[in-house]
C-alpha cells in the first residue's frame, strides 16, 4: 500500500515538474546568460526552440533569414538522411509557425498568398517579373519552369541571388566526370532564363573543414521604385558585384607580384548593418620576413573600396589563438533603443561559441557547452530579428537570444522527427 502511495505520487510530482519545464505560448527554455552589470555588459539569454513550440521535422538547420515583414524563416536538413530535400519553416509575428516538408511547397504557397514575396537569397529571390527562383527552377503562373544551360553540364545548387540588373546567379559544380564534380562556379542567368555568364572564383578547401560556408549570397533588395538594389556574392577568395564578373581582393589577401610573400586566408562569414553596408569577416595568416601572425578582420565594403580592417584577433572566441579556429557567421545588430548607434556585431566560430561586440569592446562570451551545443561546428548562421533578438541556425536546433532576460531555467527538449508529408 505504501509503495503504491509512494509510485502514485511520485507520478504526481514528475507530471508536475513536466508541465513547469515545458514552455508557455511565445516562450522558450533557457540555455545560457550574460549576466547584467554596469560597465555596459549584454543582458539576456539565449533559448532553445522546442518540439512543443515549433514541430520541425528533423533539428538540423541550415540557413534562418528574417523577411521585411517580420517573418522569420528557417531551411533544415535531415542530418541522417542528406539526401533528403531541404525543409522550411515560418515563424510569424503572432508566434504562429508553418512547416513544409520541401522548399518548393513554401514556394508554392507564399506564391498562392501573393504577399511577402521578398527575395531571401539562401531560400528563393524574386525577379523583376515576379517569378520565384529556387536555384535555376523557377515558378511561374503555378507552374515550375528551369533554366536554359545549353551544353553546359552543371550541378546547380538550390539557392539564388537576384543582381541589380535583373539577372540570377546560382551556385554549382561542374561535372567533367560522372565521379568528379568538385569546380566550384557561379552561373549568370539573364532574363530570358537563359545562361549569359560565369564566374569561377578560386578555391580554399582547407575552410571547409572548419565549417566555412563556400559562398555567401547577400542582396539587398529595391521595396520602392527608384531605390537601388545591390548584390554581392563572397567567395572564400574575393568579392564580386554582379553582374561584373571581375574579381575584388579582401584587405590583406590581394596578389602581390613576386618575390614579395603572399598572405594566406579567406572569406568566413558576411553580414549587412542595418543601414545596407555589407562586412565581410577574413581569417587572415599574415607572412612576415621573421614570423606568421594569425588574424581575425572585419572589412566593410564602401562602394568602391575597402575600409581599413578592424582587428577582432582580440576576440574571446580565440583566446587560445586563431591559428586553429575560424569565425564562421556573423550578423550586425541594432542596439535596442539606439537606432544612429553602431551596431553590435555577434560573431560565432568554429568551436560552437559566440561572442558579442560593441563599439571597442567584448561584451559577452557564450560557451558551446553553456549554449548546450555538443560537438563544434554547430552553428551555421546567425540573423538578426526585431527588439535586439538573435537567431542562431545549428545543427542542434534553432537557439534564440531574448534581451533583458535572466532567467537560468535550463529545459531541453529534442525536437521531435516526423514523416515527410
Amino acid at each position: 500500500m505504501l509503495f503504491r502511495a509512494l509510485r502514485r505520487r511520485g507520478l504526481v510530482l514528475s507530471l508536475l515538474l513536466v508541465v513547469w519545464l515545458a514552455p508557455r505560448p511565445g516562450v522558450f527554455p533557457s540555455r545560457a546568460v550574460a549576466s547584467p552589470s554596469a560597465d555596459g555588459a549584454l543582458v539576456g539569454s539565449w533559448r532553445l526552440v522546442t518540439h512543443l513550440e515549433a514541430p520541425l521535422p528533423a533539428d538540423a538547420i541550415r540557413f534562418v533569414e528574417m523577411a521585411p515583414d517580420g517573418t522569420l524563416w528557417l531551411r533544415g536538413y535531415d542530418a541522417a538522411d542528406t539526401t533528403r530535400a531541404d525543409w522550411v519553416a515560418a515563424l510569424d509575428q503572432a508566434g504562429g509557425w508553418r512547416v513544409f516538408p520541401t522548399l518548393p511547397a513554401a514556394v508554392e504557397e507564399v506564391a498562392a498568398a501573393g504577399t511577402s514575396r521578398a527575395s531571401l537569397p539562401d531560400l528563393w529571390v524574386v525577379d523583376d517579373a515576379g517569378r520565384m527562383w529556387i536555384g535555376a527552377d523557377f515558378y511561374v503562373a503555378g507552374a515550375w519552369r528551369r533554366a536554359d544551360t545549353g551544353s553546359a553540364d552543371l550541378r546547380l545548387a538550390s539557392r539564388a541571388l537576384l543582381d541589380p540588373s535583373g539577372g540570377v546567379w546560382v551556385p554549382f559544380n561542374e561535372c567533367p566526370q560522372p565521379d568528379r564534380c568538385d569546380a566550384e562556379g557561379l552561373a549568370g542567368f539573364a532574363a530570358s532564363a537563359t545562361l549569359e555568364q560565369v564566374i569561377r572564383p578560386d578555391p580554399a578547401p582547407e575552410a571547409g573543414q572548419y565549417g566555412v560556408a563556400d559562398l555567401h549570397l547577400i542582396g539587398m533588395p529595391s521595396y520602392h521604385p527608384g531605390t537601388p538594389r545591390a548584390a554581392w556574392i563572397v567567395a572564400r577568395r574575393d568579392l564580386y558585384l554582379p553582374p561584373d564578373t571581375a574579381a575584388v581582393a579582401y584587405p590583406l589577401l590581394d596578389r602581390p607580384a613576386p618575390p614579395d610573400p603572399r598572405n594566406a586566408g579567406y572569406a568566413t562569414a558576411a553580414a549587412l548593418s542595418p543601414d545596407g553596408r555589407l562586412t565581410v569577416v577574413t581569417w587572415v595568416e599574415v607572412h612576415g620576413e621573421q614570423d606568421v601572425v594569425h588574424r581575425v578582420l572585419a572589412n566593410t565594403w564602401l562602394g568602391g573600396s575597402w575600409s581599413d580592417p578592424v582587428d577582432l584577433t582580440d576576440a574571446p572566441l580565440f583566446a587560445a589563438g586563431a591559428e586553429f579556429l575560424r569565425p564562421v557567421a556573423m550578423a550586425l545588430v541594432s542596439p535596442v533603443g539606439a537606432a544612429a548607434a553602431e551596431p553590435t556585431l555577434w560573431l560565432a566560430s568554429s568551436a560552437g561559441e559566440i561572442a558579442v561586440r560593441r563599439g571597442q569592446r567584448w561584451v559577452a562570451h557564450f560557451t558551446a557547452e553553456a549554449l548546450g551545443l555538443p560537438h563544434p561546428n554547430g552553428i551555421r548562421d546567425l540573423c538578426a530579428g526585431s527588439a535586439g533578438r538573435v537567431y542562431a541556425a545549428t545543427d542542434h536546433g534553432l537557439l534564440v537570444f531574448v534581451p533583458g532576460t535572466t532567467s537560468v531555467r535550463t529545459a531541453y527538449l529534442p525536437i521531435a522527427r516526423q514523416s515527410r508529408r
